[in-house]
């Protein structure tokens, strides 16, 4: 079968329809069946000579073209399935390689990089766009932007509005079990000191700020020291930091009664492994995974700390039973 490269629009010769790699050119392209191929195919069949005219003896055939695996393999990074073609040069490409851009096709790295960096959205489009789409909202993300003034006013925002709304729960949870379970065991109810409550409100929200540009650092520390473990984070501690100050989006949650904070801190995680894993470029598994080592080493520093506390305990009331055991008898 004679057909042209859609690439070079070289002419070369396949055995049957399926996937071809161009002597030429390089690139992969597939040959459809003459019989399924529609007429605007990309590479139609050479038109074969009329029947009045003939082929010179001596005019030689195309090269054969190579075949490939029916299911290509991504030619960036030759490792994973390709998912698509890229929309700018038309190779192959996997998902983490080539991600898809506003109109959701696929475009390669090396075509995104060169082009004019991505314009990220509003905080206002953040919070939004987080708790409806929060993968294409954090495949939007600039990861070479070092702009983190707006992030952090972001999580500071959200992260303090987090911490007001669990002290106001712990607050009413308070008053209400003193309300509703002292009757019940025929105690009487003591007076709540409100100022002392007051005074620990007001405290809570002068701190709140300090406590919110503390966690968010923290966090990103601890995010990035498990993708520094697996040779992840590719963009940077900064690009992890942009995840984690919007990650705190997770905080409006909080409303919830009762288990807002927990749900809070679930969606919290969940926003922090989409957005790495975009970032970052990298499946969820491993960033899944970066998470999880740096929790383990931490429990077992935890229980290797607590080991040590009980052998110390252990061992100076051992000594001292010993030294009261042998004390001098009294005269």
């Amino acid at each position: 079968m004679i057909v042209n490269c859609p690439h070079c629009a070289k002419t070369v010769q396949a055995e049957a329809a399926g996937f071809y790699r161009c002597p030429y050119c390089q690139q992969i392209f597939e040959v459809q069946s003459p019989d399924a191929a529609p007429p605007d195919a990309a590479t139609e069949a050479a038109p074969p000579p009329s029947s009045g005219e003939t082929a010179p003896a001596d005019t030689a055939l195309p090269p054969a073209v190579e075949s490939v695996s029916r299911e290509p393999l991504c030619e960036r990074c030759h490792a994973r399935p390709a998912q698509g073609l890229c929309r700018q040069c038309g190779q192959f490409v996997c998902s983490l390689c080539a991600p898809a851009d506003e109109s959701g096709q696929p475009v390669c790295l090396a075509h995104r990089e060169a082009a004019p960096p991505p314009v990220e959205p509003t905080p206002l489009e953040m919070f939004t766009g987080l708790l409806s789409k929060p993968v294409r909202t954090m495949e939007r993300l600039d990861p070479t932007s070092q702009k983190l003034g707006a992030p952090l006013l972001y999580a500071v925002s959200f992260a303090m509005f987090g911490i007001l709304c669990s002290t106001l729960q712990q607050w009413w949870l308070q008053k209400s079990l003193l309300t509703w379970l002292m009757p019940l065991f025929n105690t009487q109810i003591p007076d709540l000191d409100l100022t002392s409550s007051n005074w620990e409100l007001a405290l809570t929200v002068l701190v709140s700020p300090f406590s919110a540009v503390v966690g968010v650092l923290f966090q990103a520390l601890f995010m990035h020291f498990g993708l520094w473990m697996i040779r992840a984070g590719k963009s940077g501690l900064n690009a992890t930091l942009k995840v984690v100050c919007y990650a705190q989006t997770g905080y409006v949650l909080s409303l919830i009664p009762i288990v807002g904070i927990f749900a809070a801190s679930l969606y919290n995680l969940v926003l922090i492994i989409i957005g790495c894993a975009k970032i970052h470029r990298e499946t969820y598994g491993r960033v899944i995974l970066a998470y999880l080592l740096p929790s383990a080493i931490c429990c077992c520093l935890a229980f290797a700390f607590l080991l040590i506390i009980f052998f110390l305990v252990g061992t100076v009331a051992g000594l001292g039973g010993l030294f009261g055991s042998t004390g001098g008898s009294p005269v």
